[in-house]
C-alpha cells in the first residue's frame, strides 16, 4: 500500500510539553502501529527547548522507525514583522514537501491553522486543524490587543476562513462544536479534547514521598500545586498569590508549590511579600518526565485560567494530567467543560473567579477534600480522567479524523 504523506506544522518547539504530551502522542502511536501514513513534522525551535546535536540525531533515528521525518526551523521572537520572517521560512519547506507528494496538512491550534490555511489554499492541500480554538478572542479577552488592532482583525478573519476551508477540524468542547455547526462548516468535525498519556500520568506513593522529602514538605500537610505560566492568558502572580493566601488563612497547615518557567525569584518575592513564609512555599521548575511525581505529591491542583467568555472553548492539558494522577483541581466556572466534569464526578472545586470572596466560599470543600484518604481521592479522579481525556479513548477519534482527511 502506498503511504499517504502528511505534513504536520507546529508553531512550537518539538520538545515543548504542549507537543510531547498532546499531538505527538497520536502521531507516535500511529507511526508505531501502522505504515499507512508518513508524517513530516515542521517545528519552530525556541531557546527554552533547545536540543543538542546528539539528541537531535537520536530523535531523527527514532522517527525513521515511526514513518516520520522532521524539519526544525528557528523561531523568530517579536512582532508581526518577525512572524513574516517565520512565514517565509515555512514557504520553502512546504513547497518542497508538496512537490514530494505531500497532499495533506495537519496544524496544531488556530494560529498555526490560520497560517496553514494560506498554504493549503495555495498549494492544493487538504487541511486538518487539530485543537482549533479562537486564539484571537483569547488575546482580546486578555487585553493583549483590542478589536480595532490589525493583529486581531487578521487572525480573527483567518480563523473563520480556515474553518470554512478545512477538510477536518477537531476541538475540545461542545461549545466549539456548536459554533462550527452555526457557521455551517463543510469540514468533518471531531470532539477531541487535550489528551493525557494514561500510562505516564498515574499516582505513585513513591513519587509522592520522594518529592515531599526532597522539598521538606510534611507528609501529612495538604499541598496545593500550581504548574504553569503567569500573566497574558493566565492569572497573574498576584492573583494566584491571593488564592494561596486565603487558603493559608483558613488551613494554616497547607503548603504551596509552584512549577513555572517564569522568573522564580520574582514569583517568590511576590508571594513572600504577601505574607507567605518561605517555609510554606516551594517554587521551582520541573521537567516533563518529573511531572507525575510532582502531581502525586499534591492534594489540589490549580488551573489559573480566568473565566473570560472565550475560555469556554479552551481545553486545558493540565486537567487530564491532574485527574489521571489522582489530583482534583480548582477551576473557574465557564472554563472549558472542566467545571462540569468537576461537579459531575466530584473531582474538582469550581469557583466564580480567583477573588478573595470566591476562594473563601470554597474553603469548606477544600477541608472536606483534604480530610479524605488519598487513595479514595485517587480512585475517584483517575477513572474520570480516563473517560474525559484518556489517550486510549481519544486515539480512536484521532484515527477517524486521519481517515476523513485522507479518504
Amino acid at each position: 500500500m502506498k503511504q499517504k504523506k502528511i505534513a504536520v506544522f507546529l508553531y512550537n518547539s518539538f520538545k515543548d510539553p504542549v507537543i510531547q504530551s498532546n499531538l505527538f502522542l497520536y502521531l507516535k502511536h500511529t507511526g508505531q502501529h501502522s505504515d499507512k501514513y508518513h508524517f513530516h513534522i515542521i517545528s519552530f525551535e525556541q531557546t527554552a527547548f533547545s536540543i543538542e546535536a546528539n539528541e537531535k540525531s537520536a530523535i531523527l533515528s527514532e522517527m525513521e522507525t515511526m514513518h516520520m521525518n522532521w524539519t526544525p526551523l528557528s523561531f523568530t521572537p517579536g512582532g508581526i514583522v518577525n512572524k513574516v520572517k517565520d512565514f517565509i521560512k515555512l514557504v520553502g519547506v512546504l513547497v518542497r514537501l508538496r512537490l514530494q507528494g505531500y497532499k495533506y496538512l495537519i496544524t496544531l491550534n488556530s494560529v498555526a491553522g490560520a497560517i496553514g490555511y494560506l498554504f493549503a489554499l495555495c498549494l492544493g492541500m487538504r487541511l486538518y486543524m487539530y485543537q482549533y480554538e479562537p486564539h484571537s478572542e483569547y488575546g482580546l479577552d486578555a487585553k493583549l490587543w483590542d478589536e480595532k488592532s490589525i493583529r486581531f482583525k487578521i487572525l480573527h478573519k483567518l480563523e473563520y476562513l480556515s474553518a470554512k476551508f478545512a477538510t477536518v477540524i477537531s476541538s475540545g468542547t461542545v461549545y466549539m462544536m456548536d459554533r462550527l455547526k452555526d457557521w455551517n462548516v463543510q469540514a468533518q468535525v471531531f470532539k477531541i479534547p487535550s489528551v493525557v498519556n494514561e500510562e505516564r500520568f498515574m499516582f505513585t506513593t513513591v513519587g509522592r514521598q520522594q518529592i515531599r522529602e526532597k522539598f521538606n514538605i510534611p507528609q501529612n500537610a495538604p499541598l496545593v500545586l500550581y504548574p504553569g505560566k503567569f500573566g497574558d492568558l493566565y492569572y497573574s502572580i498576584q492573583e494566584v498569590t491571593t488564592v494561596f493566601s486565603v487558603i493559608h488563612q483558613h488551613i494554616p497547615e497547607a503548603r504551596f508549590m509552584v512549577l513555572t518557567m517564569n522568573d522564580l525569584t520574582e514569583v517568590k518575592t511576590v508571594m513572600v511579600d504577601a505574607g507567605l513564609t518561605e517555609e510554606l512555599l516551594t517554587i521551582t521548575r520541573a521537567a516533563y518526565e518529573e511531572m507525575p511525581s510532582f502531581l502525586s505529591a499534591a492534594d489540589l491542583g490549580v488551573v489559573a485560567v480566568p473565566p473570560d467568555p472565550s475560555k469556554k472553548f479552551c481545553s486545558n492539558i493540565k486537567v487530564g494530567e491532574f485527574l489521571c494522577t489522582g489530583l482534583p483541581y480548582l477551576i473557574c466556572e465557564g472554563v472549558s467543560e472542566d467545571d462540569i466534569v468537576a461537579r459531575k464526578f466530584n473531582v474538582g472545586i469550581p469557583v466564580k473567579d480567583f477573588s478573595i470572596t470566591s476562594i473563601n466560599d470554597a474553603i469548606p470543600q477544600m477541608n472536606a477534600l483534604f480530610s479524605e484518604e488519598k487513595s479514595t481521592v485517587v480512585n475517584r479522579c483517575r477513572p474520570a480522567g480516563s473517560d474525559y481525556r484518556g489517550f486510549n479513548k481519544l486515539i480512536i477519534e484521532f484515527g477517524k479524523a486521519l481517515d476523513a482527511l485522507t479518504k
